[in-house]
């Protein structure tokens, strides 16, 4: 089969992978079809990449590189990923107190350097390559610029930062 016939013929996989993966997520309901553009880009590269003598079936193939596809872009344009901690974050999303609201009032200088100190103490506690991880990420690096740097996947990336803000999370509260 050609790339084109492959990509005409398994289109209804992209649909199926959005509603067995994606679709019961609320917040991604809106965005239904951008996700499903990208699993068919994903669809189009995985037909124009499919070698029929490798041994496994094209579902196969095309499934795994849609999934991803889909996943990589929930990532890249999640407003609510894990790029920093603000003191106006959310706490939980069953109520709408702040992080700024858990802290004692006290004064401006004084809060900011005191939560400084927590953060540098923090990071302090982490390997070299996190730390260093943490702030080019701080800095405006993306993820995977990052990951390219340090020979490691953008996902491990993610995990050093969160585990990271996750840290600090605790910390602060």
């Amino acid at each position: 089969m050609t790339p084109q016939e492959l990509f005409d013929s398994n289109q209804k996989l992209v649909y199926g992978v959005y509603h067995k993966h994606v679709a019961f997520i609320e917040s991604y309901r809106n965005r239904k079809d951008d996700i499903c553009q990208e699993g068919l880009m994903a669809l189009w590269k995985a037909a124009n990449k499919y070698k029929p003598d490798s041994g496994t079936k094209f579902v196969t193939y095309a499934y795994r590189s849609i999934l991803n596809n889909m996943y990589m872009y929930i990532r890249k344009n999640n407003k609510y990923n894990n790029e920093g901690i603000s003191l106006s974050q959310a706490v939980s999303f069953e109520s709408d107190s702040e992080l700024i609201d858990m802290i004692e009032d006290k004064s401006d200088k004084f809060l900011k350097s005191e939560i400084e100190y927590n953060i540098k103490k923090i990071l302090e506690s982490e390997s070299s390559r996190n730390k260093t991880i943490y702030n080019m990420r701080k800095n405006g690096y993306s993820q995977r610029e990052i990951s390219n740097k340090y020979c490691t996947s953008q996902p491990q990336v993610s995990r050093i930062i969160k585990k990271i803000n996750n840290k600090i999370k605790a910390e602060l509260v």
